[in-house]
């Protein structure tokens, strides 16, 4: 579907073909999808332009296209410098980016003493060395983009780093939570066992005291067996 390419703007037009989109032209091309018409593409119809935008189109997967009034091309590559008509100052085959950065900037600054020196003497002459300049700065950031995917590598390293130790941060600090947690449970259980043990020994020995001064008597304590099993209630828990 090929469509002109709209000027670059901070909110766009929408495109022309966007009336089509009605229920009615909707419901049509329902229908004239599910038709013999659609399962034919030797024949095309009427309809076929009436309804070409109205199906969405096949992905792109060559070549390049355009949003927004700008040119993007489907494979996320680097365009070399001769692709963008721009004279590279550096050599075409490996090299050293840092050595030709550091060129480059010598360059720039000589480029800039020039350009001083000319406003000095002849000021109407100033635009070869102001093209100079742009020349040698287009060629500096055309080797810093080189650089981008090792950047944009370095940088998840980083982020999947931090969020490691992160992690690993808030692991640690609910472990020591837990811990904490357990060592305070316990300190309640061996203050309770405490005191059940103490009450047991009192109760034990008003049994005692209940068995002599009712000899003929088989009436069970409640009080101690209540105890005795809070005391395995909190063993099981704790």
């Amino acid at each position: 579907m090929a469509t002109q390419p709209q000027l670059g703007a901070a909110y766009p037009a929408p495109p022309d073909y966007y009336k089509r989109f009605t229920d009615e032209n909707l419901e049509k091309f329902r229908t004239w999808k599910e038709s013999d018409n659609k399962s034919n593409p030797t024949a095309p119809t009427h309809a076929d332009k009436e309804f070409e935008f109205l199906e969405p189109p096949k992905p792109i997967t060559e070549g390049e296209y355009w949003m927004f009034g700008k040119r993007w091309l489907i494979e996320d590559v680097l365009p070399s410098l001769e692709e963008q008509n721009v004279q590279q100052l550096y050599p075409k085959e490996s090299i050293d980016r840092i050595k030709e950065l550091k060129k480059l900037n010598f360059s720039l600054v000589f480029s800039f003493l020039e350009l001083v020196e000319t406003l000095i003497r002849n000021p109407t002459q100033f635009t070869m060395n102001i093209d100079h300049i742009r020349l040698i700065l287009i060629n500096m950031h055309h080797i810093i983009n080189e650089y981008r995917p090792h950047q944009a590598k370095e940088t998840l390293t980083l982020i999947l780093q931090e969020q490691v130790q992160k992690r690993k941060n808030d692991s640690q600090l609910l472990s020591n939570t837990c811990d904490e947690f357990l060592e305070k449970l316990s300190k309640i259980r061996d203050g309770f066992v405490d005191k059940i043990g103490d009450q047991m020994e009192l109760d034990d020995i008003d049994i005692k005291e209940e068995k002599q001064s009712e000899a003929g008597s088989s009436i069970p304590s409640t009080q101690s067996s209540r105890n005795k099993r809070l005391l395995q209630m909190v063993d099981s828990i704790v």
